[in-house]
This record gives structure tokens, sequence and C-alpha cells, in this order.
């Protein structure tokens, strides 16, 4: 007699070799212009889409919404899951402006257009034998992009992205162009301002040169994890956990810099095998919801990533995801760094009381404290928990989200700007200290709003 669970799993076997051949037939991704939210779960109104190939298209096009009274949104790489990119007007892809325009090796710093992917510019840097100190794991996210939503990578001596900048160059309202650098009064309102300021055309970074990285990987319960944070991201450059909630596992990736030379690197065909298989159980969960349950009761995702491995890179390889990540819905929460151990047991405690339907990793990052005014590590070091669904039902996001957010609510948590998160421009203003400012910069570049949206309108407008 075949049993339930083996009966799902003969289905999902069935399913996934159906499918393989459509998932391996390309990197999963759409290169034109994005016309919708990563997770699929919102359309952008990319109706009148604008791709201007130089500094003079821009500049003109920003005068011409000006003098017509239009609106105008920045169209980055669609990495985002809210309507960040929602146009009411025209549409302002970047994807056509894109290079380098400069680069000062003595001083090793590098000027590119606004529209350069991460990946562009960790090539153009490496032919120049230079690197990034630190970068985020998607590297097809635009330059600007990433500035704009305080994107980050993770290592408790590091910044978010944005800490690397020297310099922008920003378009605004009126069609005046500002050079802003690092000692102009509003550069930390700009670098970090999610469009609303302006459209950024260059940006100039500090880089340093090259280097490697080693990462070692290993699994503990969770338990052991929780206990030792604080020393693990003190201890390394680079600390990166993720963790299965149901199975209490925990993966810790730790990286440090390495002065030997690289190892052959891995062939990640396997790991990119195993995560489309993940992808295609978490499907089929989609329409059979009892694969769900046995996802997690399996420990299926456990069983296919978590596992020790030692790994020496250039450090934009070691950074990045070696393979496309398919698109997902998450929310990204930035506590205070003292209280991540604390947070953390909250939360498993609470998917297990009840039972959450989780199908996904929990992930966990420290980022150094900056001054930027929209920042969610403005004024603090903090710990970033990325809570991941694929497809989640309307019950199982408002409680892993939303239900959540609230409990840990007395440690003030600051959403990703980019990622799912329920506040208003009150609680905004009770968690962002120079939010008010904010606002009054946005007033003096953008008096009549061109750079907005009604999903903007409604957290940056107070009564």
């Amino acid at each position: 007699t075949i049993t339930m669970e083996q009966w799902l799993w003969r289905l999902a076997l069935t399913v996934c070799l159906l499918l393989l051949a459509w998932k391996f037939s390309s990197d999963g991704r759409d290169h034109s212009p994005p016309v919708m939210t990563f997770d699929g779960s919102r359309l952008l109104n990319v109706s009148d889409l604008r791709e201007p190939t130089s500094r003079q298209e821009i500049l003109q096009l920003v005068r011409d919404v000006h003098i017509t009274k239009q609106k105008l949104r920045v169209l980055g790489s669609g990495h985002s899951l809210l309507p960040l990119a929602m146009s009411e007007g025209v549409t302002l892809s970047l994807r056509k402006f894109t290079g380098l325009v400069g680069i000062d090796s003595k001083a090793k710093q590098v000027t590119v257009k606004a529209g350069t992917t991460l990946a562009e510019l960790n090539s153009i840097l490496e032919e120049h034998g230079l690197a990034l100190s630190v970068l985020p794991a998607i590297s097809w996210q635009t330059v600007a992009g990433s500035l704009m939503t305080a994107t980050h990578g993770t290592g408790i001596k590091y910044g978010n992205l944005a800490t690397l900048v020297e310099s922008i160059e920003l378009v605004t309202a009126s069609g005046e162009v500002m050079s802003i650098n690092k000692s102009d009064k509003i550069f930390d309102a700009a670098v970090t301002s999610l469009g609303l300021l302006g459209v950024v055309m260059v940006v100039t970074f500090q880089a340093e040169t090259a280097f490697n990285i080693k990462e070692v990987s290993t699994v503990v319960t969770l338990r052991e994890c929780i206990d030792q944070f604080h020393n693990l991201t003190e201890s390394h450059d680079h600390t990166k956990l993720w963790i299965d909630l149901y199975s209490s596992s925990c993966m810790i990736f730790m990286a440090d810099r390495e002065s030997g030379q690289t190892e052959p690197r891995p062939d990640f065909s396997w790991l990119n095998f195993k995560m489309r298989i993940f992808e295609l159980m978490q499907w089929a969960a989609t329409i059979i919801p009892e694969f769900t349950s046995l996802i997690m009761q399996s420990r299926l995702g456990t069983k296919l990533f978590f596992y020790p491995q030692t790994r020496i890179d250039k450090s934009h390889e070691i950074f990045t995801v070696p393979f496309y990540v398919s698109p997902q819905t998450q929310q990204e929460l930035a506590i205070k760094i003292e209280d991540c151990p604390r947070a953390l047991e909250m939360l498993h405690e609470f998917v297990l009381e009840k039972k959450v339907a989780v199908n996904s990793f929990l992930e966990v990052r420290s980022v150094k404290s900056d001054s930027f005014w929209l920042s969610p590590n403005y004024g603090r070091d903090s710990c970033h928990l990325t809570e991941i669904l694929y497809q989640p039902s309307p019950k199982t996001f408002d409680q892993y989200f939303f239900d959540y957010y609230d409990l840990i609510s007395d440690y003030k948590p600051r959403p990703h700007w980019g990622k799912n998160f329920k506040l208003n421009a009150s609680h905004l203003m009770s968690i962002y200290p120079k939010f008010s400012d904010f606002l009054r910069v946005k007033q003096d570049l953008d008096p009549s709003g061109i750079f907005t949206n009604a999903f903007l309108d409604d957290l940056f407008t107070t009564s």
C-alpha cells in the first residue's frame, strides 16, 4: 500500500521531470524592461516608457515632464517587491544608459552611469585590479536602484552599499543638475532617497585593491547558532545565516579576507539543479497544499542546501549568488544587533506555535550603522532578518510578515524599502529620526511632486 507521503513524493518527482527542461532552457530572467514587481504580485505602468541613451536625453525628458506637469518614476531592474517604480505618467528606464564614465586608478575611484548593473560594475573594477569592499547578493540590480533602496551585503564592519559612494549626479524636478558629494549637507538625504529627490545619472564609488575571500560554511542547531551569534558577527569580516525554522537547523557562512590564491571555482550546475528542484516543489505546493507540509516535515530544504563547504575566490564571486534566484516574496526587518538573538527565538517560537506554513529559509545578515536619513541602519549597527516565502497564501503572508512585525515592534524594526511592509508616514516618522528633515528636502527639490506616486504619497505625506 502506498502511503500519502510516498504518493506525494512520486507526484513531485513527475512534476519536476516534466518541468526541468523548461526551467533549464534559460536563466529564467526576462531581460526586457520589467513590467511587474519581482514576485509578480503587481503590474507596473510602463505604457509611456522612455529609454534615454545619453545624459542630454535624460535632462530634456525631466525638463519636458516639469513643463507639462506630468509624473515620472525611474525603473531599475525590477527587483523590488513594492510598486516603488509605479508611474502615473512617464516611466524612465536607464537600462540603455550604462557603462564606465571614468576611473581614477590612483584614488581607486570609479564613476559609472546609473543604469549599470552591479555585475557590470564588478567586471569593470576587476579589469582595473579593483573591487568594492562589500556587495549585496543580487548582482543584476542597477547601481542607482541599489543605492536608492539602501541595499546592503553583510558584515558588521561594513555599511550598506551607499557607504561606498563618493558622489552622485542628480537631476532635480526643475531640470537642474546637482553634483552631490559627501561634504554636501543633503548627501545623507540624497544617496538613499527612493528616487524621490530626482533622477540619479552618475555615481562615483570608492573602491580598493582587489582581494580574495575564504568562505567557510558549517551546519549547527538553531540553539547553537543563536548562542554564538554575537561571537560570529564580531569574529569574521562577513557572516550570514540560513535558518530552517522547522528543522531548527542553521547554516553559518563565515567569510574573511584571504591572501592566498583562489581555488578552482566549483561547478554550480548541481546547486542550480537542486535550487530548481526546490522551487518546483514549492510551486507544486501552490497547487497541492499538502506539499507545503511535506516540504516542512521532510526537511527538504535542509537536506538539499545545508552542508559544510570551503571555497576561496575573488571577493565579488563570494559576495554574490552564483545562480538566478526565482521570484519570491520577502519581508526584511532591521533591528539593533544586540536584539537579534531574542528576535530569532521569538520568530522560531511564533512559527512553531502558530504552525505558519513557511516554505523557505530565513536569512540573517549584519550591517554597520550609517548616517543616511532613510537607511534602516541609520545610527545603529543592525541585524537584518529576511523572511522568505514562495507564493504564500494570504493567511501565511499576513502571519509570517505582519503578525511577526507586530510581535517584535518594541525593537523598532525598520523595513527594507524594496520588500514587503505595511506602514504609514506617522509610523515611519517614529522609527526614522531624520524623516521630517527628509520631507523638507523633498519639498525643496520637488515641490510639485513630480517624482512620486500614490504608493509613495501614502508613505511620505503627513497630516
